[in-house]
C-alpha cells in the first residue's frame, strides 16, 4: 500500500527521509508530500495525511488525531530559532514562521506568553526587512546564518535560552502517524531509523537532492556542503541514533506538585530515579514525575520523559492537571 507522508522541503528532512524517498531498503510504499512547516502544522487540524511532520506545539494540539513517532524527532542542543532586530529596536511585534511553530514557543518562551507577534511565511521574513516592513522577527533554515548581511542584531538565539533554562533539548519538530494508522507505527519507526542510518552511511549521495529541494522551497538561496555538515549533526545528533531499538512500553504519571504525587509514591512504591527540574520515580510498572504547574511545565516534563525515559504513554493527574 502507498502511504503519504508530509515532510518540509528543509534539508534535515530530505536528508533524514532520504533512502524512503529514492525507495532504497525495501518497506512500505511512500509517497512524499511537501508544504513549509506551519502549512503542515495547519493541514494536521484536519487530519489530512496519515503521516506528517509537525511542530512540536502542533503535535500537542492535535494529539486526539495523532501519535508522535519514537523516530524521526529533529531536536537541537543549544541552537535552534534566532530572534533578530533592527539596531535601535524599541520593542513591538514580532514576525514568527507561524503561530503554530517551535518559533513562535520559543520567543514566547523567551518574551513572555504576552508578547505580540504575527505570522508570516519563513521564507518571507529577510525580503521584508530588506523591504523595511518589519523591525524585528524570529529566523529559521538560512536566515539563522545570513541575517548579518542583512545589517540585523542577533537579539537572542532562542535555541540557546530554551537549553540554558531548561537544560533540555530544543524541541523542533516531530513525525506523527494519524491514529487509524497505528498499526503500521512500529514497521515506520524501523523504516526512517534504517533512513538515517542509510543517511549517514552516504552523505555524499544525499546533497544533490538536499539542495534540489532546499532551493525549491524556499530554505536556502545557495546550499553548500559545509552548511550541510554543520546542520545535519545538529538535528540527528549521532549516527547511534539511528540503531536504536524500539522502547520497551511504560506508562508515566505526571503531577504537578510534591503534594499531589507523595501519596502515589508512597502507596504504590514508587524509588526515586532522578532529582533535578522534573524528579522522576519509578517503580516496575510505571514512572512517576513531578512537572510544576501549568501547561507549559507540563510539555516540558512530557519532553523530558519521552526523551530520556521509557515512557510510552503519559497521563497528567491531579487537581493541577495541565495535560
Amino acid at each position: 500500500m502507498n502511504l503519504e507522508f508530509a515532510i518540509t522541503p528543509c534539508p534535515n528532512d530530505t536528508f533524514a527521509f532520504y533512502a524512503m524517498i529514492k525507495k532504497i531498503g525495501g518497506g512500505l510504499e511512500v509517497e512524499f508530500a511537501r508544504h513549509d512547516i506551519e502549512t503542515l502544522n495547519e493541514l494536521a487540524f484536519s487530519a489530512k495525511y496519515p503521516i506528517t511532520k509537525l511542530s512540536f506545539p502542533a503535535y500537542l494540539a492535535n494529539r486526539k488525531n495523532y501519535e508522535i513517532l519514537d523516530a524521526g524527532a529533529a531536536l537541537g542542543v543549544g541552537t535552534g530559532p534566532v530572534f533578530v532586530a533592527r539596531k535601535g529596536w524599541a520593542g513591538g511585534r514580532v514576525a514568527v514562521p507561524g503561530l503554530n511553530t517551535t518559533a513562535a514557543l520559543l520567543y514566547k518562551f523567551y518574551a513572555g506568553k504576552d508578547a505580540e507577534i504575527f505570522p508570516m511565511l519563513f521564507s518571507d521574513i529577510l525580503p521584508a526587512f530588506a523591504e523595511n516592513k518589519i523591525e524585528a522577527g524570529v529566523l529559521i533554515h538560512e536566515g539563522r546564518f545570513v541575517y548579518k548581511d542583512y545589517g540585523l542584531e542577533l537579539v537572542q538565539d532562542l535555541g540557546d535560552y530554551w537549553t540554558a533554562k531548561t537544560s533540555l533539548p530544543v524541541p523542533l519538530g516531530c513525525i506523527c502517524i494519524r491514529r487509524d494508522f497505528l498499526h503500521l507505527k512500529e514497521e515506520i519507526e524501523g523504516q526512517i531509523r534504517k533512513s538515517i542510518k542509510y543517511a549517514f552511511a552516504h552523505f555524499e549521495e544525499t546533497i544533490p537532492l538536499v539542495k534540489h529541494y532546499a532551493l525549491a522551497g524556499r530554505c536556502f538561496k545557495k546550499p553548500h556542503n559545509r552548511l550541510c555538515e554543520r546542520l545535519f549533526p545538529r538535528y540527528f545528533r549521532d549516527k547511534k541514533f539511528a540503531n536504536l531499538k524500539p522502547r520497551t512500553k511504560m506508562k508515566a504519571l505526571v503531577f504537578a506538585t510534591n503534594l499531589e504525587a507523595d501519596f502515589a509514591v508512597k502507596k504504590f512504591r514508587f524509588a526515586k530515579a532522578c532529582g533535578g527540574k522534573f524528579p522522576v520515580y519509578k517503580n516496575e510498572d510505571a514512572l512517576l514525575a513531578v512537572s510544576g504547574i501549568g501547561i507549559l511545565a507540563a510539555a516540558l516534563c512530557a519532553q523530558f520523559l519521552l526523551g530520556n525515559f521509557k515512557a510510552d504513554k503519559i497521563l497528567n493527574v491531579g487537581a493541577c492537571g495541565a495535560l
